[in-house]
């Protein structure tokens, strides 16, 4: 299973049966370049919260090119997407789309019915693009070969106070990231632009 993650923080997931999309954050050009290629289709997209500011270019994308949407009920209604296939979940559920399991789970995150996943092809990879995790939630992600967490924040000297806690009470820290991870023996992205690498403390030897 092949991972990409692109500028705009969405992830392509490259299995044996074709490809999927995970969250639709970029313009309609920005994802057609991230997402389709010649070769290889593009069999699924998974939204993993709440983006009603960006719902009109996940609309457009799937119309266009007649992709399935893949998200938490709650999450389809409030994005009030019009005439898109879609697949409906009530998370915690397992989809098996194509012939490859994705797993939905819940994060706490400050958005309605948010979700992390579990998907399973040619080997097993957790992908957290918003939200917080704890032990609870991190536990399910220990069994994957590969992890993509880019849900690392990044605090910046010049952020207000409320924004910086915030931040922190929907994002994992670093710290809190190699804490929960400690144990974990894969492979791991932390942040867009990365490729697969050691876990966190390897990367800082």
């Amino acid at each position: 299973m092949n991972l990409t993650v692109n500028r705009f923080g969405g992830v392509l997931i490259g299995s044996p049966r074709g490809n999927i999309a995970v969250n639709g954050g970029g313009t309609l050009e920005e994802m057609e370049k991230a997402y389709l290629h010649k070769d290889i289709p593009l069999i699924g997209l998974v939204l993993t919260s709440e983006h009603i500011n960006r719902s009109r270019n996940v609309e457009l994308f799937a119309k266009k090119h007649h992709i399935p949407v893949l998200s938490s009920f709650i999450v389809q209604c409030n994005m009030k997407l019009h005439d898109v296939p879609v697949l409906y979940c009530f998370p915690p559920a397992e989809i098996n789309l194509y012939g490859v399991k994705i797993r939905m789970l819940h994060i706490h995150y400050d958005s309605v019915d948010p979700i992390y996943l579990i998907v399973e092809a040619d080997g097993k990879a957790g992908i957290v693009i918003d939200g917080k995790l704890n032990e609870t939630s991190a536990e399910p992600l220990m069994n994957c070969d590969n992890l993509v967490l880019l849900n690392r924040c990044a605090i910046r000297e010049s952020m207000p106070l409320r924004l910086i806690r915030r931040v922190q009470s929907v994002y994992n820290s670093e710290q809190e990231l190699r804490s929960l991870f400690r144990n974990y023996h894969g492979n791991a992205i932390y942040a867009p632009g990365e490729t697969l690498s050691k876990k966190l403390d390897a990367k800082e030897a």
